[in-house]
C-alpha cells in the first residue's frame, strides 16, 4: 500500500438530499445528483486511482475480460483510494436513499471501457452478492466528464420492485419488458455529479464509440445488519474470501473488508 505524500481533501462533509429525490429514487431504482464532489476533488484523487489501476492490472489478470478493465476492491490495497472510497459524504447518501441507518461496504470497483469496448449487457448487482437483504446501492462516480458516446449507463426504472430475488436478470429483464417498463438515461455525467443505482434495478451501458476510454469507479454499499447467504448452491468459498475475508454463510457481513462507511447511531 503506497504512502501519503500529501493531503487530499476531505469528503465527509454533508450533501443533503431533498425528500423529492429520495422519493424518485425508491421509486424509479435510480437517480443522477448533482455537484456531490467539487471537480477539483475528484480530480486531486485520480492520479492516485489511476496508478492503484496500473499496478493492479501489472500484478493481476483484469476481472472483466479485454474491453472493460475491471479492478475490484482497490480501497484493500491502495491508502489513497481507500480514502476515496470511505467517502462520509457519499455513504450517507446512499443510507438516506435507501431509506437505512448505516451501510457497509461491498466491493469498489474502477471499470474503464475502452474505444471500441462492446456494450456491457443488462444486469442486477444484488444477483453478485451474498447477503439475505434487498438494500443495496452503487454510486458511479466519473472521473471525468462523461459522455454518453463514452457510455452512460441506462437503467430500467422501477425494475427493483419486481420480485427479483432467487431469479436470473435473464427472467427478471423478461418481466420488465413484459411490463413495459421504461428505459432511462442521464446521458452525460458531469465531473463532479454521479448516478445511483438500487441493487435490483436492471441497468446495461451502450458500447464506447469514442476514442477516449470511460474512466468511473464505483462503490457498492449494503444495509449495516444483512447477513451472508449462498441464494445460488454454488460454492461460495472463493466469494467469501475476496469480498467477505474469509467469513461463514450465516455469519454477520461485517468483516475488516466491509467496513461501516456510515452509521447513524
Amino acid at each position: 500500500m503506497e504512502l501519503d505524500n500529501h493531503v487530499l481533501p476531505d469528503l465527509s462533509s454533508e450533501y443533503v438530499l431533498t425528500r423529492e429525490q429520495i422519493r424518485f429514487f425508491q421509486e424509479n431504482g435510480h437517480i443522477y445528483l448533482k455537484d456531490v464532489f467539487r471537480p477539483e476533488e475528484v480530480l486531486a484523487y485520480r492520479p492516485s486511482i489511476l496508478e492503484a489501476v496500473r499496478d493492479f492490472r501489472t500484478r493481476h489478470i483484469p476481472s472483466s475480460g479485454p474491453d472493460d478493465y475491471g479492478t475490484v476492491n482497490l480501497r484493500l490495497r491502495y491508502a489513497k483510494v481507500s480514502a476515496f472510497v470511505m467517502s462520509r459524504r457519499l455513504a450517507k447518501i446512499s443510507a438516506d436513499l435507501m431509506g437505512v441507518s448505516g451501510v457497509r461496504i461491498y466491493r469498489d470497483s474502477a471499470f474503464f471501457k475502452q474505444p471500441g469496448a462492446a456494450a456491457t449487457p443488462m444486469h442486477q448487482d444484488n444477483n453478485y452478492m451474498l447477503l439475505d437483504r434487498d438494500n443495496s446501492i452503487t454510486a458511479w462516480i466519473p472521473l471525468q466528464d462523461v459522455t454518453a458516446a463514452t457510455g452512460s449507463l441506462r437503467f430500467l426504472s422501477g425494475s427493483h420492485l419486481l420480485d427479483n430475488r432467487g431469479k436470473t436478470a435473464k427472467q427478471n429483464l423478461k418481466t420488465a419488458y413484459r411490463l413495459a417498463l421504461k428505459e432511462h438515461t442521464y446521458g452525460g455525467v458531469a465531473l463532479g455529479d454521479i448516478t445511483l443505482h438500487a441493487g435490483w434495478t436492471l441497468h446495461d451501458a451502450p458500447a464506447n464509440e469514442t476514442a477516449q476510454t470511460r474512466e468511473a469507479m464505483t462503490i457498492m454499499y449494503y444495509e449495516d445488519g444483512a447477513s451472508i447467504v449462498n441464494p445460488f448452491g454454488t460454492d461460495p468459498s472463493a466469494h467469501l474470501s475476496q469480498y467477505f475475508g474469509g467469513q461463514q454463510i450465516g455469519e454477520k457481513a461485517a468483516s475488516p473488508y466491509n467496513p461501516l462507511a456510515y452509521s447513524r447511531v
